[in-house]
């Protein structure tokens, strides 16, 4: 075999806590080829993000290598001069961080920040610099050129800064490109935009990719090679086809199981068990979850040869294939009551207009400049309210007028009497009730206060006491969080706790409606179903009303009542959530659905919608909102006329111009090709 491109040697990695020093990574062993797309996957906490910190000398404070070495063509790096392993990131190794926002610099345009990495490795002029930030622009798929170039961060959409990242990374023409979660909080359809871009770079320029991900669904379809760590150690690894096919560790097996689906049953994922205790030092660690685990998962579990390009580091991998299947072992009755259509309001949005002024985004001719376009719904009491759609279509507008960190140019938001959209500061009684877990959890919390403070907060707040510790630890039991998370800043959690932890700081005024903006996006696939059931069950014990914002439509279908689609601010389709299951959808909504589906293999060959998606990104003034990108456009009348809105059943509406009986007729005609999807017929 030829020296691998990157080697990791038996790598430790520890961080101080107040009971001492703690390692969050252990003799981990990694290997990625020439040419070659590493997966590395494994629950928040795991230690993937340490482990790319640490090839990239850039451990957060505290953190510090115990042990082992890492080589980059045969040389190690830990041993390299600061001076030279400097210049080797960005020339040679590219980074791709997990929140773009907080990658960028928001004080910087574009052009800045694009052109002083190859001007700094490269020595190019400023004008050849230049150039050649609008060649990366191009090559990672980015319209405006000039444009985009003289804009600040935040005013791109969350896709655009994904890529603007992907082209900084590029910028050097680095060998080894190192991405760690690049397409959380991203919708299904911008994810496969950038999966395909991905692979277009690897087969271009033959780069070397390690993809750090929680999302097994893009491991299967991208990565030749797939790692899986658990509490700071590698549980399994081997060729992709053959770990997904016939997992060797019993965590893998958990959970592929564990992974919310867009076909099949609801009850048919696995809950892991969930152990408040920490990881033992000794051993297995994922023994206290384990289901299958014997008194020897407490001995040594060295790696062992478990076939060709494979090690299994369970001491059971052999009777693995044998062995009962997982089942689910969650609580929550999935199969729970739909709420009706009579249930109680308790927040109503009529005619809600909102307008960003500046920033790429801004209107050009014959293109709508509104956020948010006249969006009209009601959120009943008890029931869970999807609000679905890509990347800048007005989700997250939306939560933060809800909320009232934005104010509405017009329209109304009515909760408990009150018109908000006509409040400047909500009272104290209103936003007891009205809670929201961020997009940007990590812009969320506050970076110098222990999560217990901040958990603390709304009880000195709404209740005016200071909650006694067993109800600091009850609460952050209740999200899956260990009790020594309690003692921990917020900085020093890993992504997923720290999501967890704004999901604990939302719960403990116990609100009437709460406002998840992509509350899910960081939580790996074993603890989506945990935390799911954990809202369902809360939910049913405070009668919350749930507005799930999210790209994740796996999610949605298992947990949602009902469904909104927003494109460029547009309601185009309203309905129940069965509409993830057969026609008729909205054309946008289908385009959805596909990308969705292609995630997990599932697309239909005869329909292929990447292609439509990518014609435009700005919605049309006049007629429908989405004719330029619309898979099914008709002619002018799509072009002059806004489309009526039409019943597709009991409390579904689409505003289409096609019948919907022509939309039912279209849809399973082109789907039904592909017999995995026969149940859409």
């Amino acid at each position: 075999m030829p020296e691998p491109l990157l080697a990791v040697r038996s790598l430790s990695i520890a961080f101080p806590t107040p009971a001492g020093e703690r390692l969050v990574v252990r003799e981990l062993n990694l290997e990625i080829r020439e040419g070659e797309f590493l997966g590395l996957v494994g629950e928040s906490g795991s230690g993937k993000t340490s482990a790319a910190l640490a090839i990239l000398s850039y451990l957060p404070r505290g953190g510090r290598i115990a042990g082992g070495d890492i080589l980059f063509r045969g040389r190690s790096l830990l041993a390299m001069p600061a001076e030279e392993r400097r210049r080797l990131y960005g020339r040679h190794i590219g980074h791709v961080a997990q929140d773009p926002a907080g990658a960028l610099n928001p004080s910087l345009k574009v052009r800045r920040q694009l052109e002083e990495g190859v001007a700094y490795h490269l020595g190019l002029s400023r004008q050849d610099a230049h150039r050649r930030a609008l060649a990366l622009l191009d090559e990672v798929h980015l319209a405006g050129g000039e444009r985009i170039l003289d804009a600040y961060p935040h005013m791109l959409s969350g896709g655009m800064q994904q890529r603007l990242c992907i082209a900084m990374a590029l910028a050097c023409d680095p060998q080894l490109i190192i991405l760690d979660e690049p397409t959380t909080g991203l919708d299904a359809a911008t994810e496969m935009g950038i999966f395909a871009l991905l692979r277009e770079l690897k087969a271009r320029r033959g780069l070397s990719l390690l993809f750090i991900s929680h999302n097994l669904a893009a491991v299967r379809g991208m990565a030749d090679r797939v790692a899986i760590m658990y509490g700071g150690r590698l549980m399994e690894t081997g060729p992709t086809s053959a770990v997904f096919r016939e997992p060797r560790h019993r965590y893998t097996e958990l959970m592929l199981n564990a992974l919310p689906k867009m076909r099949g049953a609801l009850d048919g994922t696995v809950e892991m068990r969930w152990e408040s205790s920490s990881i033992p030092g000794q051993g297995c660690p994922f023994r206290p979850r384990c289901d299958v685990a014997v008194d020897a998962c407490a001995g040594a579990t060295p790696l062992e040869q478990a076939g060709v390009e494979r090690v299994s580091a369970c001491v059971r991998w052999r009777e693995l294939s044998a062995l009962p299947p997982p089942t689910r072992g969650g609580e929550t009755d999935v199969h729970r009551p739909r709420r009706g259509s009579d249930a109680e309001p308790v927040i109503a949005v009529q005619d809600l207009v909102h307008r960003y002024d500046r920033g790429p985004r801004a209107s050009r001719k014959g293109e709508s400049d509104l956020s948010l376009d006249h969006v009209s719904f009601t959120a009943r009491s008890g029931e869970v309210l999807a609000i679905i759609g890509e990347s800048g279509s007005g989700k997250t507008t939306l939560a933060r007028c809800l909320v009232g960190l934005l104010h509405p140019l017009g329209g109304s938001i009515a909760m408990q009497g009150v018109d908000l959209a006509k409040v400047r500061r909500y009272p104290l009684a209103i936003t007891r009730n009205l809670q929201i877990v961020f997009q940007n959890i990590a812009g969320s919390l506050h970076p110098r206060k222990r999560l217990d403070e901040i958990l603390s907060r709304p009880y000195r707040l709404y209740e005016r006491r200071t909650p006694v510790a067993a109800e600091l630890e009850g609460l952050a039991h209740s999200v899956g969080l260990r009790s020594d998370t309690l003692a921990k800043l917020s900085t020093r959690l890993s992504g997923g706790e720290r999501q967890r932890g704004a999901l604990a700081r939302a719960f403990a005024p116990r609100p009437q409606v709460i406002v998840l903006d992509e509350a899910f996006s960081a939580l790996d696939v074993s603890m989506k179903m945990k935390v799911r059931n954990l809202l369902l069950a809360k939910k049913a014990e405070i009668d919350a009303t749930y507005l799930l914002i999210t790209h994740d439509l796996p999610l949605a279908r298992a947990m949602a009542d009902r469904v909104l689609v927003l494109y460029h601010g547009w309601v185009c389709e309203s309905g129940p959530s069965t509409l993830f299951e057969g026609a008729p959808y909205h054309p946008y909504t289908e385009t959805l659905l596909w990308s969705a589906l292609e995630l997990e293999g599932l697309a239909p060959r005869a329909l292929d919608l990447r292609t439509v998606s990518a014609k435009a990104t700005n919605a049309a003034a006049t007629g429908c909102r989405f004719q330029a990108r619309c898979p099914r456009k008709l002619g002018p009348i799509c072009e002059h006329q806004a489309p009526p809105r039409q019943s597709a059943g009991p409390d579904h509406v689409i505003e289409c111009h096609i019948p919907v009986e022509r939309l039912v007729e279209l849809q399973r005609m082109e789907w039904r090709s592909e017999p995995v999807l026969e149940g859409i017929q």
